[in-house]
């Protein structure tokens, strides 16, 4: 469900438009009651460089004009200058068009001219595919819908968004449009697709900090795939001493290694699945190593060990990303087995795939 859960970030967001040059103005109106408590404003947010304005309300209208710019979207919020942590909040986006945009923060609802009719269509062709999906989610947890339709659901879901990016970014590749399709399946094409798409793209969307980071990830990645020799990195284990992962890595052992955290979900659903190849396999010449990134001074680490009794070796790398950026590692848990001299045997084992491709070599 990996592009379901992606989906508010898209649906809270809708979207207006721009050209390249002149001025633009927008006229906007919040009727909803917080807009009168004082301290209500609209906060303006550019969403590529993250610099921030504030806008008085008057009346229940506010207006914001500058240079108009393709290449990039403002969001704006109503908000509280005093009180930043009032809920309710309203929230609309629209690219700087020249000429006059309207943007009523109630319905959100975004008048502006040419591109941004086409981002409205985009966001409407995503919007209708996401509905579709989450009604068949809502139908497999209610029990009336049956995994392998779900998952020929989703399957079809994921090919129609992918098209439907590629399309709008080929179409936009010079503006704002290109850089937010890009961003929706960018964590799910691989190098060579992104390559082939950042081709055809503007500076403006190749230089964009997301993009550059993931396309690094994904160089890394393709370094290290399967057949690849393992790439080495430290850490420190449970009671503090250092630890590299070359001290367990190519010293004649399949070792199965798992990059997890103690917060994700995920990762915490796959120990099961690794506690049974820990038991079926380490007398036959598994090792079995957990990787806990992104978690700080790893103190919910320790915790969530015990919890889960997750009794093999523990490299703690903290917040350093040093490991996940050398094997490109994006979302966790990923889970790998080496072979004897070190190589990357398989990468992203799931679920029965681990114990069943550890049965492969040691069975």
């Amino acid at each position: 469900m990996k592009k379901v859960l992606s989906i508010p970030a898209l649906c809270i967001l809708l979207f207006s438009s721009c050209t390249s040059n002149g001025t633009y103005v927008l006229k906007g109106t919040v009727k909803d009651s917080l807009a009168t408590l004082p301290g209500a404003a609209i906060i303006v947010t550019d969403m590529v460089s993250g610099a921030k304005d504030t806008v008085a309300i008057d009346n229940g209208q506010f207006t914001i004009s500058g240079t108009s710019d393709s290449q990039t979207c403002k969001q704006v919020m109503l908000s509280f200058i005093d009180a930043p942590a009032v809920k309710h909040k309203l929230y609309a986006s629209f690219i700087p068009e020249e000429g006059t945009t309207k943007i009523n923060l109630d319905d959100q609802s975004v008048k502006g001219r040419d591109i941004n009719k086409k981002m409205q269509k985009f966001s409407d062709e995503f919007k209708t595919l996401t509905d579709s999906i989450m009604v068949k989610y809502d139908r497999l947890k209610a029990g009336t819908l049956s995994e392998a339709d779900f998952d020929a659901a989703e399957e079809a879901y994921s090919e129609s968004i992918t098209g439907l990016a590629i399309e709008t970014i080929k179409a936009n590749g010079d503006n704002y449009i290109g850089l937010a399709a890009l961003k929706e399946i960018i964590y799910d094409i691989n190098l060579e697709q992104l390559d082939s798409l950042l081709s055809g793209c503007a500076d403006f969307i190749r230089s964009n900090t997301t993009v550059a980071r993931i396309r690094s990830l994904k160089v890394a990645e393709a370094a290290s795939c399967e057949g690849k020799m393992f790439i080495d990195f430290n850490g420190a284990s449970p009671d503090g001493k250092f630890v590299r992962l070359s001290d367990f890595v190519g010293k004649g052992k399949y070792v199965l290694v798992d990059f997890w955290a103690s917060w994700c979900g995920p990762c915490r659903r796959e120990v099961p699945n690794i506690r049974q190849a820990y038991k079926k396999f380490s007398g036959k010449g598994l090792t079995v190593v957990g990787v806990a990134v992104w978690d700080g001074d790893n103190s919910a680490t320790r915790t969530a060990m015990k919890e889960l009794n997750m009794q093999w070796n523990q490299i703690f790398v903290g917040d350093d990303k040093t490991a996940t950026d050398a094997y490109g590692i994006s979302g966790i848990p990923q889970i790998m087995l080496f072979a004897p001299d070190g190589t990357i045997y398989k990468r992203d084992l799931r679920g029965e795939a681990i114990c069943d491709e550890i049965a492969k070599v040691l069975e």
